[in-house]
């Protein structure tokens, strides 16, 4: 078993030193964040016009807006 997993942990090393991360895609793009926070800034959008204009739900928006530029 220890074998295994260290063999486990090399794989993932070398995985990440060749620029490659698992998990699921994220659904904000550095693109899509910065629209969100140009909507919201304006005033004119609500968090719900701005979710579903970038495909996103609210809860996603709020976590953007609230986290640092």
């Amino acid at each position: 078993m220890r074998e295994r997993t260290t063999a486990g942990l090399e794989t993932i090393a070398s995985t990440r030193a060749r620029g490659r991360h698992g998990g699921r895609p994220r659904k904000m793009t550095p693109e899509k964040i910065a629209v969100a926070r140009q909507m919201y800034a304006a005033q004119t959008y609500t968090v719900e016009q701005i979710a579903r204009t970038l495909s996103v739900t609210r809860g996603t928006v709020y976590a953007h807006l609230n986290t640092a530029a």
